[in-house]
């Protein structure tokens, strides 16, 4: 389960079986730093008292209650989502799509959100999932320094070369093409 909230970060996992909006505190962690300071001054915090039940797991007790920042299909909004001790990406609820009026299209591989169209991204066990685009647009730059080991190569496989740019995909949380190009 562990890949799979790592492989969802800033990413919402689209769960029509789920009662109530549930995350990790990882999951949680890395989405809040991924704030700008405005956004991250929008994140409230509220005492919870859910219960959860993941499979054949015992029941396990919300920690706390928080409300984020997010900007589906162009649209801002909050999510108000449990966090558990349990590793589990952000499962969106069946009540919270239905606030945003959503439409999953099966035949397409598309959702409709905000009454939007926007495509689906999967994860490598294929449950859908919708980026959950927190403002960090193409024109924003990060200043650090950053230091990349880069390996010559030319000499490998098609498919040496595939694992080595899904493992890169999957490590700067599922960018464009396009912005993982031009980070390298």
């Amino acid at each position: 389960m562990e890949s799979l909230v790592a492989e969802t970060f800033n990413m919402a996992l689209l769960d029509s079986g789920c009662t109530k909006t549930v995350c990790c505190e990882v999951w949680l962690k890395h989405y809040v730093q991924s704030l700008s300071f405005e956004e991250y001054k929008q994140v409230q915090t509220f005492e919870s008292c859910n219960i959860f039940k993941f499979g054949d797991t015992k029941n396990i007790k919300s920690l706390k209650k928080v409300k984020i920042p997010v900007v589906i299909a162009d649209v801002s909004a909050t999510i108000t989502t449990d966090v558990v001790e349990y590793d589990i990406p952000l499962l969106l609820s069946k009540e919270a799509m239905k606030k945003a009026k959503t439409h999953i299209d099966f035949k397409e591989d598309k959702v409709i959100i905000f009454d939007k169209k926007i495509d689906i991204c999967f994860t490598s066990t294929g449950h859908y999932c919708i980026k959950l685009d927190n403002k960090l647009s193409d024109e924003k730059t990060f200043k650090s320094n950053i230091a990349l080991f880069c390996t010559n190569m030319q000499n490998l496989s098609s498919q040496e070369k595939y694992k080595i740019a899904l493992k890169l995909h999957r490590q700067f949380s599922h960018p464009h093409s396009d912005r993982l190009f031009s980070l390298l």
